[in-house]
C-alpha cells in the first residue's frame, strides 16, 4: 500500500505580498518626503532663532524711540507755553511717562536656539540621513514586492526590523539627551521673557509653561510618535513572514502551482 502523500501545497497570497509593496512605496515616498522637509527646516530654523531675536530689539528701540520723542515733546510744552493750565498738564504727563514701565516686546523662539546646540546638530543629521536611506530601501523593497521577488520580501523585512532598532536608539537619545536639552533652553528663553516684563502680569499660557511642563509635553509627544511610528513596521513583520506570502515570493512558487494544477 503506497504511503498517502505528506506534502503540503500551500496556495500563495500574491494579492497580500503586492499590497505591502504598493504600501511600502507609498509610505515610502511620503516619509523620503518629510525627510527632506525636516532637512530643510533644520537648517532654515538654525538662523531663525536669531532672527527673531533681531526683530524684537529693532521692535524695542522703536518703542523706547516713540517714548522718548513724547516725553521731550511735553518737555518743551512745559518749558515754552505761557498757559499755566497747559504747563501744568504737561507735567503730569511727564510724570506719567517717567513711572510708567518701559513698554516692551517679549518673545520667545520656543525651543528654536536649541537647534544650534552641536549635539543636536548632530542628532537631526543622523536621524534626517538614516531615515533618507531606510525610506529609499523601504520604496525599492516595495517595487520588487509587488513583483513578487523573494529580495524583495527579505528586504522588506530587514528595513522594517532596522526601522524599529532605529526608532527605540532615537527615542533613547531623546530622553535622555533631546529633551533636557530642549528643557534647558526653553526654560532660559522663558526667565529672560519674564524679565523683560518688568513686573507685568504674566499671560495665562506664560503661567502655565514650565520646565515640568515642556518636559512632559516632549515625553508626550515622544511616546505618541514612537507607537504610531512602529505600527506598520510590527505589521510588516507579521504580514511577510506568513507562509502564503512567502509561497508567492519564493522562486519556486510558481513551478510548484503549476505541477500541482495537472
Amino acid at each position: 500500500m503506497a504511503n498517502p502523500r505528506t506534502d503540503r501545497f500551500i496556495l500563495p497570497d500574491e494579492k497580500t505580498a503586492r499590497r505591502y509593496g504598493l504600501l511600502n512605496v507609498m509610505f515610502g515616498s511620503i516619509l523620503i518626503f518629510m525627510n527632506l522637509w525636516m532637512a530643510i527646516f533644520f537648517v532654515t530654523a538654525d538662523s531663525l532663532g536669531g532672527t527673531i531675536d533681531f526683530a524684537v530689539a529693532a521692535g524695542n528701540a522703536a518703542i523706547q524711540k516713540e517714548r522718548q520723542n513724547d516725553l521731550v515733546r511735553w518737555q518743551q510744552i512745559e518749558a515754552n507755553s505761557t498757559d499755566a493750565t497747559l504747563r501744568e498738564d504737561a507735567r503730569e504727563k511727564i510724570k506719567q511717562i517717567q513711572a510708567r514701565p518701559v513698554d516692551a516686546i517679549t518673545a520667545s523662539t520656543m525651543g528654536l536656539k536649541a537647534l544650534q546646540d552641536r549635539r543636536v546638530k548632530i542628532y537631526n543629521a543622523v536621524e534626517t540621513a538614516s531615515g533618507l536611506a531606510l525610506n529609499g530601501l523601504m520604496i525599492l523593497a516595495g517595487a520588487a514586492l509587488i513583483g513578487l521577488r523573494e529580495w524583495g520580501r527579505k528586504a522588506a523585512l530587514a528595513v522594517a526590523g532596522i526601522k524599529l532598532v532605529r526608532l527605540a536608539v532615537l527615542v533613547g537619545v531623546s530622553v535622555f539627551v533631546m529633551v533636557p536639552i530642549q528643557v534647558a533652553s526653553m526654560s532660559k528663553e522663558l526667565i529672560e521673557v519674564k524679565a523683560q516684563m518688568n513686573g507685568a502680569a504674566a499671560s495665562p499660557a506664560m503661567v502655565m509653561i514650565s520646565p515640568q511642563w515642556i518636559s512632559a509635553q516632549s515625553m508626550a509627544g515622544l511616546i505618541l510618535n514612537a507607537l504610531v511610528a512602529s505600527i506598520y513596521p510590527i505589521l510588516l513583520l507579521i504580514k511577510l513572514n506568513n507562509a502564503r506570502v512567502r509561497a508567492a515570493c519564493h522562486s519556486a512558487a510558481k513551478p510548484m502551482l503549476k505541477e500541482n494544477a495537472r
